[in-house]
């Protein structure tokens, strides 16, 4: 027995897997951590890609997976940006400092207004979605829920009009007089 559905009866698009949104995430920030230690500072592709990347996910995921999404923002972006800035500071000079190690931590401070927009933006649009989702969900379960009591009411009145054997024999007798 085959399960397929036409098409006129397939689900909607439900989004993006959450693995797939989380891989998005970071092969923008990979690309842009490359772009970045090529340019030898921390510039705007990088920053435009997350971004991008960060509120594109947060609109497009699987709903299930819009928490893990947004949660992974923050901490991919941390990782890329002191990838990033070791990748930068190894391209400078050959051996690293102390120093070098604040100029590698450095851009997390700096671009945290960056990170924070951008996590405070998927956050919104994560919310947005959830509650529209509850509003659908629950718009849904009323309508199977009048259903049901129509069906419950059609077959009351369905059980009250049927007649049983003996007055379906009574009204052939009345009938065959």
């Amino acid at each position: 027995m085959s399960h397929v559905l036409p098409r006129a009866q397939r689900p909607a698009f439900e989004g993006i897997p959450t693995v797939s949104s989380i891989a998005i995430v970071g092969a923008a920030l990979f690309t842009g951590a490359l772009l970045s230690v090529h340019a030898g500072q921390i510039s705007w592709p990088f920053l435009a890609l997350f971004t991008i990347a960060a509120l594109s996910c947060a609109t497009l995921v699987n709903p299930r997976g819009l928490f893990l999404t947004v949660a992974f923002i923050p901490l991919l972006f941390v990782v890329a940006a002191l990838a990033t800035g070791w990748g930068i500071a190894a391209s400078t000079s050959a051996a690293l400092s102390r120093a070098d190690a604040l100029v590698i931590a450095y851009p997390v401070l700096q671009l945290f207004p960056v990170l924070a927009a951008a996590t405070l933006g998927a956050l919104i649009i994560a919310a947005v979605r959830y509650s529209l989702l509850r509003r659908h969900n629950a718009a849904i379960a009323r309508a199977e829920r009048a259903e049901r009591r129509r069906i419950a009411r059609s077959n009351r009145r369905t059980r009250e009009r049927t007649l049983s054997v003996e007055e379906i024999l009574a009204r052939v007798e009345r009938d065959q007089r």
